[in-house]
């Protein structure tokens, strides 16, 4: 019985060490933008179709910030973008992401884009009126998060409809290191179940 409890122990730990697991420098952090950060948006006039002019951020409102921007004065395809202040500093660890939800409040599908220091993370396309659209990077590296841009794209006019209305909410910040414990604890079923099987062909076995 000893020696079972030693092979098992050892399997245990073998498993454990063999997926990398048991550390919280495995975890993986989720970031996103805080209320004040979200209040750093301004318009980027360089990304921005001429005419196109924003109003926002707002003050927040249900936890988010709301943000209009007016496609009146162009037609055709337009872009308008929202940058925030470009010194966020937010720290990142290697495998950490990066995550935004962006409600529609218009009338008329909008197309969002998010970028995180020029490289986008992901996209909405067509967002459906009243719906919140979650995006959210994949592994990023180590470092730090400069800023944010959020795109949002139209051919103008949609009907009638010349304004993009949205709001930009945080995302809940996540850092979950996966517990020892529970690896060990798998890695032991795993072990039993194995030890099992092998009693029970002895058993068989025996029998003929």
């Amino acid at each position: 019985m000893v020696n079972l409890a030693k092979k098992m122990g050892s399997f245990a730990a073998a498993v454990v060490v063999a997926f990398g697991m048991g550390s919280a420098s495995n975890a993986m952090s989720v970031h996103t933008l805080n209320l004040a950060q979200l209040g750093t948006f301004a318009q980027d006039a360089v990304l921005t179709t001429p005419g196109v002019t924003q109003v926002g951020p707002s003050v927040p409102v249900a936890g988010g910030v709301n943000f209009t921007s007016e496609f009146a004065a162009v037609t055709g395809a337009a872009m308008a973008a929202w940058t925030t202040d470009p010194d966020l500093n937010i720290a990142v660890d290697a495998g950490d992401a990066f995550a935004l939800n962006i409600k529609n409040q218009n009338f008329s599908p909008w197309d969002f884009e998010v970028f995180v220091d020029e490289v986008s993370i992901g996209t909405l396309p067509g967002l459906v009126p009243g719906v919140t659209g979650f995006i959210q990077s994949g592994a990023l590296a180590s470092g730090e998060i400069d800023k944010v841009t959020i795109k949002i794209s139209q051919i103008i006019p949609i009907g009638t409809d010349t304004s993009a209305d949205f709001r930009v909410t945080p995302v809940p910040a996540t850092h979950v290191p996966v517990p020892s414990a529970a690896w060990l604890g798998m890695a032991t079923l795993c072990g039993l179940c194995l030890v099992r099987k092998k009693n029970k062909r002895s058993q068989l076995a025996s029998m003929y």
